[in-house]
């Protein structure tokens, strides 16, 4: 099976529920750990839309990040019509869009990020992590057992 999180870099709210998915953070552990993720916060803008891997659970699930900027509905539907073109059929994958979790710090940060003011984004998108744990930790609990007991 293959998770895929959506958000608008992937490498953000996306790598922050695909690190909780694979229990390399925890709400408890907040975002001490966020800038040791592989990926997190290092984003070319124009590599956003290109599946970033993330890694593999205990169930032999892939977990990929995507970044879809402010299109998440509309990149949902297409990479469900995609995947199912190519064959793989339903519970073989799952699309899972986080960007309702995304906090208006990390846009913020991301914004001055395009600036060249890394320093401030950089603190911005923090802040804006510790709110995006709490979000997803809970969020996420609705698709525990979808994507565990596929």
């Amino acid at each position: 099976m293959k998770v895929f999180y959506l958000c608008r870099t992937g490498h953000h709210t996306s790598i922050i529920a695909a690190a909780l998915h694979l229990g390399m953070i925890s709400l408890e552990s907040g975002d001490n750990k966020l800038y040791d993720l592989k990926g997190f916060d290092d984003i070319e803008f124009k590599d956003i839309g290109k599946p970033f891997f993330v890694g593999t659970d205990s169930f032999n699930t892939e977990i990929y990040t995507v970044g879809v900027w402010n299109d998440s509905q509309i990149m949902s539907r297409a990479i469900n019509d995609l995947v199912s073109l190519i064959g793989l059929r339903r519970g073989e994958w799952q699309v899972i869009d986080v960007s309702p979790a995304v906090s208006r710090l990390t846009v913020a940060g991301l914004n001055l990020k395009k600036f060249r003011l890394k320093p401030l984004a950089k603190a911005l998108v923090s802040l804006g992590a510790r709110r995006e744990i709490k979000r997803l930790t809970a969020y996420l609990a609705d698709y525990q057992e979808t994507i565990l007991y596929h």
